[in-house]
């Protein structure tokens, strides 16, 4: 919202003093005292009631912080910037700047401020990339539904993969459950001798008929010494 002291939009001018008395560097601050800008309440019309020249020497010399008028640059006969600042302190050097006013040919206007500035500049950026946007819209809209055209078969593609990513695991893990069933009833068998075994086990018939074999002998043996005996005793 814009403040009391804000006359941005106003344009003030009076032709029929300008044609009499002309707009120059003596007479520009009179000027200006016409217009809706100037403060009845300033130093200015102070130093005006007493018929004094309006100098920064005359403005230091009355007290009070009330606001002061000076020309600050002149491009005569065309432009004139004037100051409007305040004391801090009577008789102080330097004075804070309060606003700023320039007569062009005549024409007084209110300098916009800083944030008007940024702001107006930033106004017109963010519509100037708004149309620009909009422009940009309108020459890829055809490129963005092929965009989209490829990229809906492209996941289209990347389904099927999946599917038959999924299907290759089920395939997989139905192979693995029957290998745990086939290795399951294997383990319940008894398992086969080794090489060792085998051997160990050849050894031991071989000791076993070579034993057998002599047990024969010695009981042949005995049997014939047993006929022998029963022979000699019987005749």
């Amino acid at each position: 919202m814009a403040s009391a002291d804000d006359l941005s939009t106003v344009v003030w001018r009076h032709d029929e003093w300008a044609r009499c008395y002309g707009v120059t560097n003596e007479t520009v601050l009179a000027y200006f005292e016409l217009s809706p800008f100037y403060d009845r309440d300033s130093k200015n019309e102070e130093l005006r009631k007493w018929h004094r020249p309006i100098t920064e020497e005359n403005l230091k010399s009355i007290p009070g912080s009330r606001v002061e008028f000076v020309l600050q640059d002149a491009q005569e006969p065309h432009l004139f910037v004037i100051r409007k600042q305040q004391r801090r302190q009577a008789a102080a050097k330097s004075a804070d700047t309060l606003a700023a006013y320039y007569v062009l040919d005549g024409s007084i206007y209110q300098a916009p401020t800083l944030h008007a500035v940024i702001s107006s500049r930033m106004d017109r950026s963010m519509y100037n990339m708004k149309v620009a946007f909009s422009k940009m819209q309108q020459d890829l809209d055809p490129l963005h539904q092929d965009v989209e055209d490829s990229a809906a078969e492209a996941l289209q593609r990347q389904a099927d993969i999946f599917r038959q990513k999924v299907l290759s695991a089920e395939e997989q893990e139905h192979v693995k459950r029957v290998d745990r069933i086939i290795m399951n009833v294997l383990s319940q068998l008894p398992r086969p001798n080794t090489a060792s075994q085998r051997e160990g086990y050849g050894q031991g018939q071989a000791a076993a008929r070579q034993a057998r074999w002599q047990r024969g002998i010695h009981e042949r043996d005995r049997a014939a010494v047993a006929r022998c005996k029963h022979c000699q005793a019987a005749s």
